[in-house]
Formats: C-alpha cells, structure tokens, sequence
C-alpha cells in the first residue's frame, strides 16, 4: 500500500515538473541555462561586482574572525 501511494506521489510530482520545466512552444519567454546569463548592463553589474570583490570577502572574514564559520562545517 505504502509502495503505490509513494510511486503514485512520485509520478504526480514529475508530471508537475514536466509542466514547470518544459518548453511551451506558445508561451513568447522560453527558460535558459543560468550558465548562458550574463549581466552586463549599468544597473545589475556593479552591484555584482561589489557583492564579488567586497561584501562576500568582508562577510567570510567576519565569520573567521568569529569562528561562526565553524558552524558551516559538516560534523
């Protein structure tokens, strides 16, 4: 019974995925790979840059320095 509730559940949810994530040949904005993105204009590029080169380094230091990093580590 629990075998062919959890085979039913699991092809409910590939089905839903299959909705979410297959391209609709109708619909005008199709998705792509996050690899093919690439942020280039004035608004979204600095902001990233400054994330990158200044508040990721500031934020894995501070964590360091507090030894909060240590809570990252797997057991």
């Amino acid at each position: 019974m629990i075998a062919n509730i959890t085979r039913t559940a699991l092809a409910f949810l590939c089905g839903i995925s299959s909705v979410f994530y297959s391209q609709k040949i109708d619909y005008p904005i199709q998705p792509v790979d996050f690899t093919h993105v690439h942020l280039t204009d004035d608004f979204w590029k600095p902001k990233i840059e400054v994330n990158a080169e200044v508040t990721i380094p500031y934020i894995l230091k501070k964590c360091k320095e507090t030894e909060s990093i240590n809570n990252l580590k797997s057991s």
